[in-house]
């Protein structure tokens, strides 16, 4: 037979247990602190881009640089960057003043031979002295190159003439480079208002006119004593007579930096 009071009994010191381990929980939570987590501090926003470095106005620049004022370089054609303008401004006012020194120090090794056989048979002083305005504008060729083209009045009245001439340049750190670009026949009577691609279309024309195969002529026929049997030609390998080939125009070899002279006559 179950004796009921010692299950009654065993029930009740479960109940008690259970509730004394429930007490003990709920007293032991209660007396520890949350662990508060610290969040990782936010980075510091980043520095504010430097300004943009202001582009001197031409006309200060002229004024900055004490350039000669037959040099004359609208804001709409000028370059965009100040080193460039800076550059250009020096490079064409030392040969509005004919210095020659100047100028040396700015132009390719080729040039510098030009100008030194200039300066020498004094074609230079000849030139420079009558200069009355140099007009110049510059851009990017389709390669990227800078390009700065003028166009020299020398003399006046009558007696003026106007010699065209490009040239590529370069910023190395604090110097520029300038050298001389191929000069197109009869140029002058083909620039539009954008000189610089109108100067690359001219040279791109002639380079198209180089590259065309030259006419094939007919062989010179001889007839001897009326006989058209006892005909020949002539050879190249020959009696150094024609070659049959008509000439050819003189090629541009290189529409990107060529020697050239600093003052291109037509």
């Amino acid at each position: 037979m179950i004796n009921r009071k010692k299950n009654w009994l065993s029930m009740s010191l479960c109940a008690a247990a259970g509730l004394s381990l429930a007490l003990v929980a709920a007293g032991c939570s209660s007396s520890e602190e949350p662990e508060v987590v610290q969040a990782a501090p936010a980075p510091p926003p980043p520095p504010p881009a430097p300004p943009k470095p202001s582009l001197t106005p031409i006309s200060e620049l002229m004024v900055e640089l004490n350039i000669d004022p037959r040099v004359s370089l609208a804001e709409e054609h000028a370059p965009r960057t100040n080193a460039e303008r800076r550059a250009v401004l020096e490079f064409f006012d030392a040969i509005a003043r004919g210095n020659a020194n100047a100028m040396r120090g700015m132009i390719s090794l080729a040039d510098q031979y030009e100008l030194a056989a200039m300066v020498k048979s004094g074609e230079w002083k000849q030139i420079v002295s009558k200069i009355e305005m140099i007009r110049v504008q510059t851009g990017d060729n389709s390669l990227g190159q800078k390009c700065a083209a003028a166009v020299i009045e020398v003399g006046r009245g009558s007696n003026m003439s106007f010699q065209p001439q490009m040239w590529y340049y370069e910023i190395r750190g604090e110097n520029a480079l300038f050298e001389a670009a191929p000069t197109p026949p009869g140029i002058m009577d083909r620039l539009t208002g954008d000189w610089i691609a109108s100067w690359h279309a001219v040279l791109e024309e002639e380079m198209l006119l180089a590259e065309k195969p030259d006419e094939e002529l007919d062989p010179f026929q001889i007839e001897v004593n009326g006989d058209d049997e006892e005909s020949t030609s002539t050879s190249s390998t020959g009696s150094g007579g024609p070659t049959g080939r008509a000439p050819t125009r003189p090629p541009i070899t290189n529409p990107v930096p060529a020697p050239g002279t600093p003052f291109p006559t037509n």
